[in-house]
């Protein structure tokens, strides 16, 4: 899915209200692209103490290459293009809709 992605896709934030544990993920999907706020449709678990969390901030994905949120790059990324996505943390992907397909 990194030639396609969804003007819904984000990157998120995130940091766990109970261990205070922080990440990051570009697999956040808002629910009213373009409108504020924008509502995130699916959170993620945290990978410490398993609670669910939605990110506390959001961006629009940014290439990996030129790091610019509209570019002419082949593959758009936010960061870390070979970065595994933690499935089994993702609310998305245990909806079963998954967000990358293997």
């Amino acid at each position: 899915m990194s030639k396609n992605r969804g003007s819904n896709q984000r990157h998120g934030y995130f940091r766990c209200s109970d261990c205070r544990q922080g990440w990051e993920s570009s697999h956040v999907y808002v629910k009213n692209n373009g409108q504020f706020p924008e509502q995130v449709q699916f959170g993620q678990e945290c990978g410490n103490c398993i609670k669910e969390c939605k990110p506390y901030r959001l961006e629009k994905l940014r290439c990996s290459m030129c790091h610019q949120q509209r570019c002419v790059c082949e593959d758009k990324r936010h960061n870390e293009p070979n970065k595994g996505h933690r499935t089994d943390l993702c609310l998305k992907c245990k909806s079963g809709r998954p967000c990358v397909q293997n």
